[in-house]
């Protein structure tokens, strides 16, 4: 079967300046690899506070790029950024608490035997004996990799291209608009949507045939679910031969 979402926070660095390697074709392809076989791939934006125009592969269209925001929902500081990310997510920030390293500040599981479970630098971002606290578009990326599934979960028949498009479509507005593009906002689960079903219905006569040009009484229960008020609906059929004398 395969994957349908792949998360990555791998790629091209930039460097103090802002510089990049050039890009790996080997990595390229395989990114191609996977989004012509309908996975949907999102990678992290990275961590450099630089624009990713010239960094591969979270450069790449095919991909869904991810920059990081901080409990505030502004750009983290760290963050990279620039016309080719698509969406944000929490990714920690400088403000956020607690005093100590405040910008990581995004609850994480840690995982025993890790370097961050055993190497005493890291032991003041442990909460507890199974968490840690981390930060960086690194924690933003799973997140959105998350919604993604939840999405396709929601609905398999959709192409990974029209997940990345629902995603970005979906984000809701930045706080304040950033002073740098970091996508289209930020990156939510899925929103409740419209469905309206049949609970019930009944018809008159109800044991027997209609016949041609006959009258006959057809009452429907519906249920309405996640519509705002108000709003009409409207009783439609696509037979010729039926006429809706009243809806």
């Amino acid at each position: 079967m395969g994957a349908d979402v792949i998360n990555n926070s791998w790629g091209d660095e930039a460097d103090e300046a802002c510089g990049y390697t050039p890009p790996s074709s080997q990595e390229e392809d395989a990114v191609r690899y996977a989004t012509t076989r309908g996975v949907v791939v999102i990678f992290a934006a990275g961590n450099e506070n630089c624009s990713i125009a010239n960094l591969s592969p979270q450069n790449m269209p095919e991909v869904l790029t991810v920059a990081a925001i901080d409990h505030l929902g502004q750009k983290a500081s760290f963050s990279n950024y620039g016309s080719v990310v698509d969406v944000a997510a929490p990714g920690g920030g400088d403000s956020a608490p607690p005093s100590d390293d405040p910008e990581y500040s995004v609850l994480s599981l840690l995982a025993a035997g890790s370097i961050l479970a055993t190497d005493p630098l890291y032991s003041n971002l442990k909460v507890g004996t199974q968490y840690v606290r981390l930060a960086g578009t690194s924690t933003s990326a799973p997140y959105v990799a998350g919604v993604a599934a939840l999405v396709l979960g929601h609905d398999p028949q959709l192409t990974q291209t029209d997940v990345r498009s629902r995603i970005i479509a979906e984000a809701i507005p930045f706080p304040v608009t950033p002073s740098v593009p970091i996508g289209s906002g930020i990156a939510i689960a899925l929103r409740p949507r419209p469905v309206a079903s049949i609970v019930s219905y009944q018809k008159f006569p109800a044991n027997r045939y209609v016949y041609p040009q006959e009258e006959w009484e057809l009452s429907f229960r519906l249920l309405f679910r996640n519509f705002s008020a108000p709003f009409y609906a409207t009783l439609s059929i696509d037979r010729p031969d039926i006429q809706i004398i009243q809806s």
